[in-house]
């Protein structure tokens, strides 16, 4: 029987080693669905028996999900950011207010350390999930009457059934508004907004 789509959920959870599953710390406050990338072949034979046979093998196993736009928040933009470009657990204090100031530098010597995830999708029929996800790819965009929006497009290891990490509380969020954001990219000597 199929699941309600109003039931359907995504939970995801830092791993602390890649590639080693972990329980989800968290809701993702969107939309998507995994989806399992199992390749199963089944080879060309010529043995004298119709039809054939039911040989097979799998080829390669991986999982993606696509998570469409959605508002972009200052408590979930992070995830994207440390799956995708570089693992950073900690801002530092902004000097003007009570906030803090991450920066996510794109290296082009060395090779970045991204953050790997567990992540837990389904709906009231049943869940799966996959680990070692990370984003291969992600867009931000917005305009100056509403809410920065962003995607993802996350890869990882081949998805198995589970059961849903209980007990999570959905978290409260605050929209990245246009109008009332600044986005800085600088060379690796600028400062931060100098440029």
């Amino acid at each position: 029987m199929a699941g309600s789509r109003a039931l359907r959920k995504l939970q995801l959870g830092r791993e602390t080693t890649a590639g080693t599953p972990v329980a989800a710390t968290t809701i993702w406050r969107g939309l998507g669905v995994i989806k399992d990338n199992r390749e199963v072949v089944f080879p060309e034979e010529d043995v004298g028996i119709l039809g054939g046979t039911d040989r097979s093998y799998i080829a390669r196993t991986w999982s993606e999900l696509a998570m469409p736009a959605v508002e972009g928040t200052f408590e979930q933009i992070p995830y994207i950011f440390e799956a995708g470009i570089k693992l950073v657990q900690t801002g530092t204090v902004d000097t003007g207010g009570s906030g803090f100031v991450y920066t996510y530098p794109a290296s082009t010597t060395a090779q970045n350390t991204h953050e790997t995830y567990t992540i837990e999708g389904g709906d009231d029929q049943g869940a799966e999930e996959f680990d070692y996800a990370f984003v291969k790819h992600f867009n931000l965009s917005g305009d100056g009457q509403g809410a920065l929006m962003m995607s993802a497009d996350w890869t990882g290891r081949a998805a198995s059934t589970t059961t849903f990490t209980p007990a999570l509380s959905i978290p409260s969020v605050d929209e990245i508004i246009v109008n009332n954001a600044n986005l800085y990219i600088d060379d690796s000597g600028g400062g931060i907004g100098s440029t």
